[in-house]
């Protein structure tokens, strides 16, 4: 809008001017919309703009249906209102479904167990926690993973108990990749999820492995507990956004190739040092018995 424009606009009355905003906001929205459309069809990806669509839709009733159950007071009120924030939520991350990610998605649900048990370093004492990519944003943005129940009005979301988290260990994290990261959620038009890496930090850490738990990790008062996160090549970007914003090193962001990687590369290490030790020991051993052969000859001469 010319300057001019701009100025009759800011004289009007409130009501007429939010019109006008809104008005604005649709036009530019709409045009984003038309904009997505032509670029999915340039793509060959018209079916997956209408599965977009029906999930937009799809979306918009649950969230009119879950905030009518809030304004009718009804005594659940904390579980609705957590689902429309679930809903609400991912409502910013509906994309139409790309063919390359969904394949990707579907490989390592397949295959990153089989891969990670082979360069799992043994020195290691992980711990994971797989979450959807917009409780991946929260996460960060919050600076710590909480309990469900802590952060949710008392609404236990999971089976976690208050000041605890679910976290799967080496053993169980094929679970984890299967049933809470997301990986098959395109079928909602939704990218897949990302798996936190942390190092534990208490006794209770310890004891709580054998339950798939942990204390409630806290980034911003324990940044040390960050060992990394890993997601799918189209996450990847914008995750590592939210660590750098997070205060927490970028580079620990990985996708599932990068994390295996990384592993290896730390298993390596560990081997390395390991052969450095029973090197070390081997020449210390030789030492001892060149010594020994030394003074067996000494003793004979005096004799």
């Amino acid at each position: 809008m010319s300057r001019f424009t701009d100025f009759i606009v800011s004289i009007l009355p409130k009501g007429l001017r939010d019109r006008i905003e809104e008005n604005k906001q649709k036009k530019l929205q709409a045009g984003a919309e038309e904009s997505l459309r032509l670029q999915c069809k340039a793509d060959g990806r018209e079916t997956e703009y209408q599965d977009y669509l029906q999930s937009i839709e799809s979306h918009k009733r649950d969230i009119e249906m879950y905030e009518g159950y809030l304004r009718d007071g009804i005594e659940d009120a904390p579980r609705w209102k957590y689902a429309l924030k679930q809903r609400q939520m991912e409502m910013e991350f509906l994309r139409p479904n790309n063919p390359k990610d969904i394949e990707e998605r579907n490989y390592w649900a397949n295959n990153f167990y089989k891969e990670f048990v082979k360069v799992y370093p043994e020195s290691e004492d992980l711990r994971f926690h797989g979450t959807s990519i917009f409780n991946t944003k929260a996460i960060l943005e919050s600076g710590g993973i909480f309990s469900s129940v802590d952060i949710n009005d008392g609404y236990m979301a999971s089976t976690d108990l208050s000041g605890e988290i679910s976290a799967s260990s080496r053993d169980s994290l094929d679970r984890t990749i299967q049933f809470f990261t997301d990986m098959g959620s395109y079928i909602r038009s939704l990218p897949a999820g990302c798996v936190f890496v942390m190092n534990p930090r208490t006794d209770k850490d310890r004891e709580l492995k054998r339950q798939d738990a942990m204390e409630s990790v806290n980034f911003k008062e324990h940044p040390e507990q960050f060992y990394g996160i890993f997601t799918t090549n189209e996450n990847l970007p914008i995750v590592k956004e939210w660590v750098e914003k997070a205060g927490l090193d970028p580079n620990k962001a990985y996708n599932f190739q990068g994390f295996l990687d990384k592993l290896k590369e730390e298993k390596n290490k560990g081997k390395e040092s390991m052969d450095h030790q029973k090197e070390e020991q081997k020449d210390l051993k030789v030492e001892k018995i060149k010594v020994g052969d030394q003074k067996s000859k000494d003793d004979e001469e005096v004799r």
